[in-house]
């Protein structure tokens, strides 16, 4: 049976994570995929690019230990993520040294400030299947990198084909961040049509990302099957966690995928001299998934 669960804010005393926070409720370390298993976790996570006024609570220099630490925490198979900056990704590739990543940089001219939406999977179980991964631009020219009509910036999608390295099982795993302005409409058809459109069509899917959009927005509900755009999707996703209100999403295909648990991480950390410190302004959302019917 499906469950959406909530993790219960606590507060820590250290920005030392893993030594001293106690686990939190439904994503516990002992209950997440083992290599050979039959459930796969997927987190996405908005880590928040350096605005100009994020000092204090908000820097980098506070919130990346926290980050860092939930990632670690909950170990998930694939992170999505966005809102990553150049800068952050040395110490990103130094504390998660077990995991690989692919993605690129959404304008691609070298700003300190681009953003990318990786993905980052665990290399102990899944490796990249040679000649199917990439990104595409969110643009009427998505081959073009750093391309940009429909929306407010350059924005980005990435993909790639894994295989699970004990079993030989496949799958696809999609991240985004669609624009928080414009173009949400035509980022949903693309994307729809992309995933559709992958050479093994056979294979399960995660898309996952800031969606920047609810459930009950056109974008989303095309995605979702509904008929809009005077259209339907060709391909239907599914919801992990259709009761939380949220704008950053995992969803799955095909309707066989079982959800196991889903739901908001929310946790919150005391470091001197800030209380009640968010890791990032988003809070990641993350879904333990049956994705292949048991043997």
């Amino acid at each position: 049976m499906k469950k959406s669960i909530w993790i219960i804010p606590f507060v820590c005393a250290s920005v030392t994570f893993a030594a001293q926070c106690p686990k939190g409720i439904g994503f516990a370390a002992d209950n997440l995929s083992r290599p050979g298993g039959n459930s796969v976790t997927a987190m996405t996570f908005n880590v928040r690019y350096p605005a100009g006024d994020d000092i204090k609570q908000l820097s980098w220099a506070v919130r990346k230990d926290l980050v860092v630490g939930i990632i670690q925490k909950h170990r998930p198979d694939f992170l999505g993520t966005q809102e990553i900056v150049a800068e952050y990704l040395p110490f990103l590739e130094k504390e998660l040294s077990g995991y690989a990543q692919l993605g690129r940089f959404r304008k691609g001219d070298g700003d300190r400030f681009d953003e990318c939406s990786k993905i980052f999977y665990r290399k102990d179980r899944w490796e990249l299947i040679p000649g199917d991964s990439g990104s595409f631009q969110l643009s009427e020219t998505p081959e073009i990198v750093g391309s940009r009509d429909w929306t407010s910036m350059a924005r980005v999608a990435s993909w790639g084909r894994f295989r699970e390295i004990s079993t030989g099982r496949t799958l696809y795993v999609f991240d985004t961040h669609w624009d928080h302005r414009t173009g949400r409409d035509e980022s949903s058809q693309l994307c729809a049509d992309r995933i559709a459109a992958r050479k093994a069509p056979e294979d399960p899917v995660i898309f996952m990302g800031d969606f920047n959009q609810t459930q009950v927005t056109n974008p989303i509900r095309y995605l979702m099957g509904e008929k809009v755009y005077e259209k339907t999707s060709p391909i239907t996703m599914i919801d992990t966690d259709p009761e939380t209100k949220k704008i950053d999403h995992i969803f799955v295909w095909p309707n066989t995928v079982r959800v196991l648990y889903a739901g908001v991480v929310k946790e919150r950390f005391n470091v001197s001299p800030y209380k009640n410190v968010r890791p990032s302004d988003h809070d990641p959302t993350m879904a333990m998934l049956e994705m292949w019917a048991k043997d």
